[in-house]
């Protein structure tokens, strides 16, 4: 797996508590870790809450910065008056889990000046009838109680999910949480603290990096340390840029002049049309030629769209569009001008699909991944049929978020298949602000492209 920052400039020890180790792990789906609030929040991102006895906060790590869980984690402060404790998350997503490989995994730290262990049920409800609504008497609840001692480190608590058992008569009995054969979401991921002696009168612990992994979470030297690497591991460093207002002088001008720490990518941004019509006519130009010359890899992420029209305007090419034929010539024309060119481009097309501010998204498409499928290879192949042979296809998702959250939108269901795709990529984002606020703030930002 490859990382490829590209900047864009608008003149842009510890315990292991488990059961069971598989020869094979990663991560799948995290669902908190408190890392990233150290920009001076106090409070968590929604879907969380507190009950009963039970008063939490982003703390500082008292036990120092490590790798895996940084500098701020989560701070439990239990009185201890009622005799039960609660905190949870609001997930109400779809997260493709096994029940016979998957664990959830969570550091834990309950301090040695505690009166006694941690007794916590941990309880995991999903959305068995598929309404988005829990209901006792039709969705699955699913519990797994433990006992955590007091420690004067970290442990790091990874359960098999296949170790829950259900805790309610609805639902179908079976831990099916998936995009995938009608099964349902996760609803919510809830820790029960329970008083463990009638003198217990208070306790103060700290959690960090709640999430769910094919096997146990993977580690490092020891559970603080992220996993180990390869020498072959590397991040290489590119551009992101409107067309056509950019030049090689511009982007190497961002940089210190030092040959040794050339730029590899350049990603820019190329519409259907750029000239206030909905006539698709834009072709890439000159400037890839130069790039090329340079030592660059091009991208281009080509967006079938009209410059002048709002993103989900009626007006924006829809896939039926493309089915229909209409846009036939100008894919040729297209394919001829890659062909032009004397070594590899990279295209990335229709990217974001799983999101809902594009007109080529799936949920502006009739929710059906199989017409953005049958579109994607349709461009493929005409393109191909040009003779533009050195064209890769990179297929991108959006890291972050699915919106809408529902089964059709998930991206393996909208994969054209290893025949018309070259590289598979995920974009994160590392601004704290919304892309529309930028400009008013004097931060800067990268897309990720994380690439396989």
């Amino acid at each position: 797996m490859r990382t490829i920052n590209l900047f864009r400039s608008t003149v842009f020890c510890c315990c292991l508590f488990l059961i069971g180790t598989p020869s094979f792990s990663q991560l799948k789906s995290v669902v908190y870790d408190f890392d990233g609030l150290d920009i001076g929040e106090t409070d968590l991102p929604e879907g969380d809450y507190q009950g009963f006895d039970m008063q939490k906060r982003v703390s500082v790590n008292p036990l120092g910065e490590s790798q895996m869980l940084g500098d701020r984690v989560l701070k439990f402060d239990i009185n201890w008056s009622l005799g039960k404790a609660l905190f949870g998350k609001g997930i109400s997503k779809f997260i493709e889990l096994d029940a016979a490989a998957d664990y959830l995994n969570f550091y834990f730290y309950n301090p040695l000046a505690n009166d006694t262990s941690s007794k916590i049920d941990i309880t995991i409800s999903e959305d068995d009838d598929k309404n988005n609504i829990w209901e006792d008497a039709n969705d699955d609840k699913w519990k797994r109680s433990i006992t955590i001692s007091r420690s004067s480190s970290w442990q790091l608590i990874s359960l098999p999910l296949s170790s829950f058992t259900d805790n309610n008569t609805g639902g179908n009995g079976i831990f099916d949480a998936a995009f995938t054969n009608e099964a349902g979401k996760i609803f919510n991921i809830d820790f029960n603290f329970r008083k463990t002696s009638l003198n217990e009168t208070g306790s103060t612990t700290y959690i960090d990096m709640i999430c769910f992994s094919e096997g146990v979470l993977p580690t490092g030297s020891n559970i603080l340390d992220y996993p180990s690497g390869n020498s072959s591991d590397h991040a290489l460093l590119g551009a992101v840029y409107s067309y056509p207002d950019i030049t090689p002088s511009i982007v190497e001008g961002l940089f210190p002049a030092n040959p040794a720490k050339k730029l590899k990518y350049i990603n820019s941004f190329i519409k259907f049309s750029e000239d206030g019509t909905t006539n698709a006519n834009q072709l890439p130009g000159n400037e890839i030629s130069e790039f090329l010359q340079r030592g660059y890899s091009p991208i281009i992420t080509w967006e079938a769209m009209f410059s002048h029209l709002p993103r989900l305007d009626a007006g924006q090419p829809r896939l039926i569009n493309f089915m229909k034929g209409e846009f036939d010539s100008y894919i040729d024309a297209f394919g001829d001008k890659l062909k032009s060119y004397n070594d590899t481009i990279i295209i990335r097309f229709m990217h974001e699909f799983e999101g809902d501010w594009y007109p080529w998204s799936l949920v502006e498409n009739d929710q059906d991944p199989n017409l953005y499928i049958d579109v994607f290879r349709k461009v493929v192949d005409r393109i191909r049929a040009r003779g533009a042979s050195k064209v890769k296809w990179l297929w991108c998702v959006n890291g972050p978020s699915y919106s809408p959250v529902s089964a059709y939108n998930w991206i393996v269901g909208a994969y054209p298949g290893d025949a018309y795709i070259d590289i598979v990529a995920c974009e994160n984002f590392n601004s704290l602000y919304p892309e529309s606020q930028i400009g008013d703030r004097s931060v800067p930002v990268w897309l990720n492209l994380i690439i396989t």
